[in-house]
This record gives C-alpha cells, sequence and structure tokens, in this order.
C-alpha cells in the first residue's frame, strides 16, 4: 500500500506485541509476578557481585592492588557514565 516492503522480522514483533496488549494478565498472577521478579533481580545482584569479585581478583593476579566488590562496582558505573 505504502510501497515499503514488510519484512517477516516486523511482522513478527507487530504479532507478538499485540497479543501483549491484548492478553489478560490474571490478577491471581500478580503477586506471582513481583515475586518472580525480586527473586530474579536478586539473582542478577548476586551475579553482578560475583562478576565484580572476579574483576577484582584479576586485577590483583596481574600485579594491581586489591580492591573490594563495592569499590569495583563504583569504578565501573563512574567510568561507563562518561
Amino acid at each position: 500500500m505504502t510501497g515499503n516492503e514488510v519484512t517477516v522480522n516486523l511482522v513478527k514483533k507487530r504479532y507478538y506485541r499485540l497479543k501483549a496488549t491484548f492478553t489478560v494478565f490474571n490478577d491471581d498472577d500478580i503477586p506471582r509476578l513481583l515475586e518472580a521478579d525480586k527473586a530474579v533481580d536478586a539473582k542478577i545482584e548476586q551475579i553482578e557481585k560475583d562478576r565484580c569479585n572476579l574483576i577484582a581478583r584479576d586485577i590483583a593476579g596481574a600485579g594491581g592492588e586489591s580492591y573490594s566488590v563495592a569499590t569495583i562496582q563504583k569504578k565501573l558505573k563512574e567510568i561507563k557514565r562518561t
């Protein structure tokens, strides 16, 4: 109609967005959703701590200073902001 080619990827994305829009979320599942979200956030936070711990070990292993997880997290956040 518009002369623009419609790709399969675009149609799939549109389908899933429409499906999500019209899907009714069961009210009984809302507490489960929130609980699962908290659990996943806690796991992600632990993974981030483990990651920073590995980074600290690698720095020390390469002859650098020994840093805490909090220091590594703060420095990475600072560097990524700029």
